[in-house]
């Protein structure tokens, strides 16, 4: 399954172990990687320093990657180890090849295949969109002339591309934003327009705000983009102040956000979708399991105003302030009073008692974490930690503590980071519970055990290995 709606389990909080926030009732705001100024510099998540980084994604494995947009090279934080360089040489311009020696120009957006792991990156200024495989970089689509042009990928023109993400049929969409347009790139490389259109092209360029049928549709600046798992895109549509909606019929509409139109007429309102308002979104990340209610979220970075918000409910959104006072600076702490500088990209980790968002905060050169804990069981407190999963990490077999066995019948479920049920087993009463699941591939997985009545328990598992 491809998509860019990822979300993680708990576990994965020790490859950043700087970043553990104490828990408290407000979300709490931490910084995980970056000293407040800007530089290239990789090594420990203490001493690495970033120049305006961008984007952010997030591998299966847990590998955050990062679009360093004014070191012109992509970034990747490793699981229980450094910041490294994954492609780019700190250098500006435009070169395939070997990652080492690949050049990039304000590469702004990336996203990844999480089957192949194959990242796809929107390099602002080289008008391109580049992937990285197996350590080489090349040219997907974009012959590197700033225009409007749909066809084959060495032939198409994008006009700054910024947000990214991709379907699960493994088509990405690219938001266009001077083109006031999203683009889609098959897996063979073909582009089209998917929804905007009008006359106004170029940087500076006037868009307009139109919810209607695919190119009928208008945008303002498209930036951020995020993909659901019934492939509804939603798109921070950023001089418009709001987020949209793309349904699968490519039907364009207003998620949240309302007032004027334009740079500099951007504003700051929480609440029913039709009345909010935001300040130039340029990021935005989608959530099918937000805990404690496992309700869908899109997460906004609400660039100009120093915030980062939540539009939840998606039938009926609501929008409040996730993160930040609306100062601009860097001020880690709980969620109400803290601050940011410019926030970008987003990706997160979300498992079903402890949340943890990543924004890229631009102008403090770092990456942020907001880490939301809500914890509990509904298994009593004294019989939970018995009931826990171990070894974990596990190399594939894992046991069930005794405290939920043997006297009840019991079901298994296991899910991916998608949401995928990929393993399901029941356990008889009066048999100790033992999962095989050396099948499946390194990375993070929910295990939730169910009693008949429904009642049940929820942990996270790391495989750490493939076998």
């Amino acid at each position: 399954m491809k998509t860019s709606a990822f979300f993680f389990f708990g576990l994965i909080l020790v490859i950043l172990i700087p970043c553990t926030p104490a828990s408290g009732q407000l979300p709490e705001v931490s910084t995980c990687m970056g000293t407040g100024q800007p530089g290239f510099v990789n090594g420990s998540v203490d001493s690495a320093r970033f120049n305006h980084p961008f984007g952010l994604c997030m591998a299966f494995d847990g590998t955050l990657y990062v679009a360093d947009a004014d070191n012109h090279c992509i970034r990747a934080v490793l699981p229980f180890s450094n910041t490294a360089t994954l492609a780019g040489t700190g250098q500006a311009g435009f070169l395939d090849g070997p990652a080492a020696t690949a050049l990039f120009n304000s590469p702004s957006d990336l996203c990844i295949d999480p089957d192949s792991g194959v990242i796809y990156i929107s390099d602002f200024q080289n008008h391109r969109i580049r992937k990285i495989r197996d350590g080489m970089v090349s040219t997907l689509a974009g012959s590197g002339v700033a225009g409007y042009v749909d066809g084959p990928g060495s032939q198409a023109r994008f006009n700054y591309p910024r947000g990214i993400c991709l379907d699960q049929a493994g088509n990405l969409y690219v938001s266009d934003s001077w083109n006031h347009r999203i683009r889609k790139i098959t897996p063979g490389g073909n582009v089209t327009t998917w929804a905007g259109g009008g006359t106004a092209m170029g940087v500076g360029s006037v868009g307009a705000l139109v919810d209607a049928q695919d190119t009928i549709a208008r945008f303002y600046t498209p930036s951020g983009l995020t993909i659901d798992l019934n492939a509804n895109l939603y798109v921070a549509d950023a001089y418009n102040h709001r987020i949209r909606k793309i349904d699968q019929g490519q039907l364009v509409s207003t998620l949240a956000g309302s007032g004027p139109s334009g740079s500099g007429q951007g504003g700051y309102q929480d609440g029913p979708a039709g009345l909010a308002r935001f300040n130039t979104p340029t990021e935005v990340f989608y959530s099918c399991c937000y805990c404690p209610d496992n309700n869908e979220v899109v997460f906004v970075s609400d660039t100009y105003n120093n915030r980062i918000r939540a539009v939840r409910n998606l039938s009926a959104p609501m929008v409040s302030t996730y993160a930040g006072s609306g100062q601009a600076a860097l001020i880690n702490g709980p969620a109400d009073s803290a601050a940011f500088h410019f926030p970008r990209g987003l990706t997160g980790l979300f498992g079903d008692a402890s949340c943890w968002l990543f924004v890229a905060d631009y102008n403090n050169h770092a990456i942020r974490m907001i880490h939301d804990y809500f914890g509990g069981t509904d298994i009593p407190e004294a019989a939970s930690p018995a009931a826990a999963f171990y070894p974990n990490p596990s190399e594939g077999l894992v046991y069930i503590g005794t405290a939920v066995q043997p006297k009840e019948t019991l079901n298994f479920f296991v899910y991916d980071n998608c949401g995928r049920l990929v393993f399901r087993e029941t356990s008889a009463a009066g048999r100790p519970a033992l999962l095989n699941l050396i099948h499946l591939k390194q990375g993070f997985y929910l295990i939730r055990m169910e009693r008949q009545d429904g009642t049940g328990f929820s942990g996270k598992l790391m495989l750490k290995t493939d076998i």
